[in-house]
């Protein structure tokens, strides 16, 4: 058994079900498929095992602003 579970930029959870697979290889099939048609490739996600184990992930992007923020009180 499988899990998927989306991000939102902000990290709050968009979607987080269990994801029907017998491998690891129809799992980021099946995965990459809902993404898709939910247009959510580029979002944070997951796909893992249920044991606990990661399959695959697409990790947050940088904000600018927040990068900005950071160069900005390191500066002060």
């Amino acid at each position: 058994m499988y899990h998927i579970t989306v991000y939102d930029q902000d990290a709050s959870t968009l979607h987080d079900e269990p994801l029907e697979a017998k491998t690891d290889d129809e799992a980021i099939q099946k995965g990459l498929k809902w993404l898709h048609e939910q247009n959510y490739l580029e979002k944070a996600y997951r796909i893992f095992h249920s044991s606990g184990y990661l399959v695959r992930f697409n990790a947050h992007k940088y904000k600018k602003a927040f990068v900005l923020q950071q160069k900005q009180a390191n500066e002060e």
